[in-house]
Order: structure tokens, then C-alpha cells, then sequence
């Protein structure tokens, strides 16, 4: 599975058949918060108690978030902005 730029704010609630949520224990990145306030979207991101997806998993229960450039964890693979979309691509092939 991956994701890119906010696409990995779609992971964090997702549950396995187990009950256990996707990302447990897994190292990913996404847009950071500082990104979201260089490009003055500060107030339109869904996480507006935790400041974008970098916040939201410092927060949640379940791993960390590393914000630079594409992770891969096992089979997840993520990208921190859409500059990293080609690095991602490559990864997952």
C-alpha cells in the first residue's frame, strides 16, 4: 500500500481484520505542518486539532511519524509531498 502527501492522513484510522490499526508500530511521513503553513493551508487541513498529518501521528497510539521524503515499512510506502510522488512509484515497483 501507499500514499502520498495527505494520502497517508487516510491511514491513520484505518483497522486490520485483527482489530489492530494499519499503521502500528509503522514509521511514515506525509505533508508536514510546516509545509501546510508555507503554503497558507493551515486552517483548511481536516486535522485542525493536531496541525495536518505530521501532528496527528505524534498524537495517535500507534507509531511515529519520520517528515522527510519517502518511507518504506515493510509494505507501506509513504511520501512526505507530491515532489516525492516518482520516488514512491519507484519504491512500490
Amino acid at each position: 500500500m501507499s500514499a502520498v502527501c495527505h494520502g497517508p492522513g487516510g491511514l491513520l484510522k484505518v483497522k486490520l481484520s485483527n482489530g489492530e490499526n494499519l499503521i502500528k508500530g509503522k514509521e511514515i511521513t506525509g505533508f508536514s505542518w510546516p509545509e501546510e503553513v508555507m503554503a497558507k493551508r493551515e486552517m483548511a487541513v481536516l486535522f485542525q486539532s493536531g496541525g495536518g498529518v505530521e501532528e496527528e501521528r505524534r498524537e495517535a497510539p500507534y507509531g511515529h511519524v519520520v517528515a522527510s521524503y519517502v518511507r518504506e515499512d515493510g509494505r507501506l510506502i509513504t511520501g512526505q509531498n507530491p515532489v516525492n510522488a516518482r520516488a514512491v512509484g519507484e519504491a512500490v515497483a
